[in-house]
């Protein structure tokens, strides 16, 4: 039982990390060949439906909209965030900590830019 549901699922994750890991191929590649391996284990386990298949793409297709609302989000809470003048104020916050403060400043500013916001004095 054990190697008949665990191993070839178990060979395939690692097939999938391990291409990956060691560089064989790219994070998209492994995506449709996991994909792939996916659908042919469904296959040789008679377990594989015309309905099962439209199921997971219609999730798949739900949680890739799911991921971008939160991308949309967050590129607009940080927009706002620099609009308002919120970089001036954690400057202000942060320039009596002991720490090195062009070093934070240095941190913060490459989180803004990782967040698609604009530095202030673009926006002026």
């Amino acid at each position: 039982m054990l190697v008949t549901s665990f191993l070839p699922l178990g060979l395939l994750i690692l097939a999938v990390l391990g291409s990956i890991l060691f560089g064989l191929a790219t994070r998209t590649a492994v995506a449709s060949i996991a994909a792939l391996g996916g659908i042919v284990l469904a296959l040789a386990h008679r377990a594989m439906t015309f309905q099962r298949l439209r199921e997971s793409v219609y999730l798949t297709v739900r949680t890739t909209a799911m991921v971008c609302w939160l991308f949309i989000g967050s590129y607009t809470i940080s927009s706002v965030f620099s609009y308002l003048g919120g970089e001036a104020v954690i400057d202000r916050a942060t320039d009596h900590l002991p720490a090195a403060p062009a070093n934070l400043r240095h941190r913060l500013a490459v989180l803004r830019r990782a967040g698609g916001a604009a530095p202030a004095n673009e926006l002026s």
